[in-house]
C-alpha cells in the first residue's frame, strides 16, 4: 500500500485540487484508492459533494468508531470525508504517541488498498503532522509566487523534523507548481526560486506544470474534479502529464 500526503503550510495553492485528480485518476489505473480528507475546511470531500453525515477520522482517533465504519464507498473509488470537529485536534489530541494515530489506524485497513492520498490543512498542525508520520512520500503543491516559496522553507523544516524522529523513510516526491501562467515573466522567474530551493533539499520541481484556468473554479462549482468535469481541458492534461511523471519517478 503507497500512502501520499499532498501537502502545504500556505493556503491557496490547489491543494485540495491535486488531491482529487490524483484519487480520481488512480482507479482508471486499477488501483484500489482511499481518498483521505484532514483538512478541517473540506475541499477534497465537498469536491465529490460528500459530507461528514458516517462520522470522520476524529471520531476513529477518540474510539468513538472504527475506521470502516467512517469510509464511504463510491462507484469510483472510497473516501474518508473532512469534518468541521478536526478542527479542534491540536486541542483534543495533547498526549504521548499523537503523531502515530493515524499510522496505526491505516494498518487496519492496509490490504484493502493499493494508494492512499491524504488532505491535509494548510498548516504544521497534529494533522499534518499525523499524515506524513503515516506516508511514505510527501507532494508538495506551491504557487509561483513569493509567498509559496516562503512556505517551502516552512514545510521542509517540518518535513525534516518528522524524518528524524518519527519517518525516516518519507520523502519528497517532488514540488508542482500549480496556477501558473507561463505567459509572466514574473511566474518564470518564481518558477527559478522554487527550483532553486528544492535543490538545496535535494529534491525536484516536476517538470509538468498546471496552468492557472477558469475550468478549475468550475469543477469545483460543480462538484467534481477537473479530470471528471472537463478531461480535455489544457489544465486537465496538464494534471495527466503530471500523474504520469510521478508515477514514472515511482517506477524508476
Amino acid at each position: 500500500m503507497k500512502i501520499t500526503t499532498i501537502s502545504t503550510l500556505k493556503g491557496g495553492t490547489g491543494k485540495s485540487t491535486v488531491t482529487t485528480n490524483l484519487a480520481y485518476f488512480f482507479p482508471f489505473m486499477k488501483r484500489r484508492t482511499l481518498l483521505l480528507d484532514l483538512d478541517p475546511q473540506g475541499n477534497s470531500s465537498s469536491n465529490f459533494g460528500i459530507s461528514d453525515e458516517k462520522g470522520s477520522l476524529y471520531n476513529v482517533f477518540l474510539d468513538e468508531k472504527g475506521i470502516n465504519e467512517v469510509i464511504i464507498k463510491t462507484t469510483h473509488f472510497d473516501i474518508i470525508p473532512s469534518s468541521p470537529v478536526l478542527s479542534m485536534a491540536d486541542k483534543t489530541f495533547d498526549k504521548i504517541g499523537k503523531e502515530y494515530l493515524l499510522r496505526d489506524v491505516l494498518k487496519e485497513i492496509e490490504a484493502e488498498y493499493d494508494n492512499i492520498i491524504i488532505d491535509t490543512p494548510p498548516a504544521a498542525s497534529i494533522l499534518t503532522i499525523n499524515a506524513m508520520v503515516a506516508s511514505n512520500d510527501l507532494i508538495i503543491p506551491a504557487q509561483a509566487d513569493i509567498f509559496s516559496i516562503q512556505g517551502l522553507n516552512q514545510i521542509y523544516s517540518c518535513y525534516e523534523s518528522i524524518k528524524k524522529y518519527c519517518n525516516s523513510s518519507l520523502k519528497i516526491s517532488g514540488i508542482l507548481i500549480n496556477r501558473y501562467n507561463k505567459r509572466t515573466l514574473l511566474s518564470q522567474e518564481m518558477v527559478k526560486a522554487v527550483e532553486e530551493i528544492a535543490e538545496k533539499y535535494s529534491t525536484k520541481v516536476f517538470s509538468a506544470k498546471i496552468r492557472e484556468s477558469i475550468v478549475v473554479k468550475e469543477s469545483q462549482a460543480n462538484n467534481k474534479c477537473l479530470l471528471e468535469y472537463d478531461p480535455k481541458s489544457g489544465a486537465a492534461q496538464d494534471f495527466i502529464e503530471f500523474i504520469k511523471e510521478y508515477m514514472g519517478d515511482q517506477n524508476a
